[in-house]
């Protein structure tokens, strides 16, 4: 009696994968493209149609962030998630944090830091960041010449 191998099971194609999800995010990106199109005054030959505004008063410029009113933080305080700027003096007045080394953990399944030069939300703002995930850590040293941290998610940082 002689015993063959089983079949090996054939092997999924990735790129095929790939390939169809590719092409659902340009079906997508398309469709998108020809609503907004439509929305922002597209020519149609079958129909027009006019939309009244009522007249408001918009602005484009965002309201400027808010620091965290927090004293002046010792090393066993653990930060979470808000925007803390770094201390130029030792006042517990101020609404800072102390240069040094942070130990930033994720203490749920994302947390997001970032050493910041200013609090505007641009992207030209952002020193040094990161994603952590699931319980991974990262040790930051925060500068003097930086304006603060800002975390995100459920992280927990304590100053080493």
């Amino acid at each position: 009696m002689s015993y063959q191998q089983p079949p090996t099971p054939p092997k999924k194609n990735k790129g095929l994968v790939i390939a169809l999800i590719f092409l659902c995010c340009a079906v997508l990106l398309l469709c998108c493209a020809g609503v907004v199109s439509g929305a922002l005054g597209g020519k149609d030959d079958k129909a027009s149609s006019t939309v009244i505004v009522p007249e408001a008063t918009f602005s484009s410029e965002a309201p400027p962030p808010t620091v965290a009113k927090r004293p002046a933080v010792a090393a066993p305080v653990v930060l979470t998630a808000g925007d803390y700027e770094v201390a130029k003096t030792t006042s517990a007045d101020e609404l800072t944090i102390a240069p040094g080394t942070y130990v930033i953990k994720a203490e749920g399944y994302h947390c997001y830091w970032a050493r910041v030069k200013g609090f505007s939300g641009e992207l030209t703002d952002i020193i040094a960041n990161d994603n952590l995930f699931d319980g991974a850590s990262a040790r930051v040293t925060v500068k003097k010449s930086d304006k603060g941290l800002h975390l995100t998610g459920n992280c927990e940082a304590r100053r080493k």
